[in-house]
């Protein structure tokens, strides 16, 4: 992975969700997907 693109993960900047990289990231930090993401439907709640 390039800086850039874990800066745009880090910082919300992502266009769409590449699950190979989320996959990679899970496997680096040793967690699951759910520690890392969080659904917020559309309106807020």
């Amino acid at each position: 992975m390039q800086r850039s693109q874990i800066n745009n993960y880090c910082n919300n900047g992502i266009t769409r969700l590449d699950v190979d990289v989320l996959a990679r990231i899970c496997t680096v930090l040793e967690c699951e997907i759910g520690d890392l993401l969080e659904f917020i439907p559309p309106g807020g709640k």
